[in-house]
């Protein structure tokens, strides 16, 4: 079958991978116990890849148009799906856009990043359990709210929260931080907190790139409107 190769586990167990070629890359596409299996995988990819209007993804709504009966995972879709728009092979579930990246958890489950993670992000996998994100990193598991400055102890709603009400993560512009607690330099013209005018904050700031804390005072110039730094 076109696209299946066999091969044998070290206990000499026999089982198939699937692969294709597409724009000059071998790419993997995954292995199984039944040969049939991966000649569908090797079909699907070479449908993905040669029909944009019935495989997609739409970064507006943040879905894509994956099917659970598919042989392919998620993760390989999105991978494909992202090669043929943007001409980049990621083997994590990233879709690039314009200067932001979604990360597709599951089908219902999309996170979206700066570009400026794209790296990391290319070479560590997101794993969720009970709302925890994180990733092993070196063998630990690192929450990915700690590369924003976010400590493994704050809590949602208390020490943090999201702008405009958004759930998952961009860059440091995404969060605005409560009072008594870390804010960021970028963070300064927001619409969350709501305070009385003439309101003086005292915030210490984290930088994300590891440069030193710093003190700035904050004045609320309207309530629900903006900072002012002093």
């Amino acid at each position: 079958m076109t696209g299946v190769y066999e091969a044998r586990k070290k206990s000499g167990e026999i089982y198939y991978r699937a692969s294709f070629t597409y724009k000059n890359k071998h790419i993997s596409l995954g292995s199984s116990s039944d040969k049939a299996s991966c000649h569908a995988m090797y079909n699907e990819a070479c449908e993905i890849t040669g029909n944009p209007s019935e495989h997609w993804i739409n970064t507006d709504n943040r879905t894509a148009s994956y099917n659970e009966a598919m042989t392919l995972s998620l993760g390989k879709y999105i991978s494909l799906i992202n090669f043929r728009d943007n001409n980049i092979y990621i083997k994590t579930p990233i879709y690039m856009c314009h200067k932001y990246f979604l990360y597709f958890l599951n089908e219902h489950e999309v996170l979206q990043f700066s570009t400026d993670d794209l790296f990391y992000y290319s070479n560590h996998t997101i794993m969720s359990r009970g709302g925890y994100y994180f990733v092993n990193d070196y063998g630990m598991q690192t929450s990915i709210l700690s590369r924003f400055g976010i400590r493994s102890h704050s809590v949602k709603g208390r020490d943090y929260v999201f702008k405009n009400g958004i759930r998952m993560i961009t860059d440091t512009k995404t969060f605005l931080l409560s009072i008594n607690t870390m804010v960021f330099p970028s963070l300064l013209r927001m619409d969350e907190l709501c305070t009385e005018p003439g309101f003086i904050l005292t915030a210490t700031i984290y930088s994300v790139n590891s440069h030193p804390k710093q003190k700035l005072q904050l004045r609320i110039i309207r309530p629900l409107t903006c900072f002012q730094a002093l």
